[in-house]
């Protein structure tokens, strides 16, 4: 099972909780946290190698992509793709106290 994914308010980039916990305790003392999960219907795809997205079907991946690695050693998908995140709408508020859920924010 992957971790939960979280970002800030329109964040570019999605982190683990941990991160969070760590930058909490960096400078802050309280993070808005917005949970994400996998998107597998989107017709996009990010590729971990290029850090980029990748459409599915316009064949950017195997042979014109010189990081082109199947999982499989042969061919199929690229072991560097991932599925994209979207909202779940949940909303959490964490503190020095722990993660509660912010029914409140949007």
């Amino acid at each position: 099972m992957t971790k939960k994914l979280y970002g800030e308010k329109d964040a570019d980039a999605l982190f683990s909780l941990e991160f969070f916990k760590k930058e909490l305790y960096a400078d802050n003392t309280e993070i808005i946290l917005f949970e994400h999960e996998r998107d597998f219907d989107c017709e996009s795809m990010w590729c971990k190698k290029q850090r980029d997205y990748v459409e599915r079907d316009e064949n950017e991946c195997g042979k014109y992509c010189h990081h082109y690695k199947p999982r499989n050693g042969k061919s199929g998908r690229c072991r560097f793709l991932d599925n994209t995140f979207k909202p779940t709408g949940k909303v959490f508020l964490l503190t020095k106290d722990g993660l509660k859920e912010n029914k409140n924010a949007k």
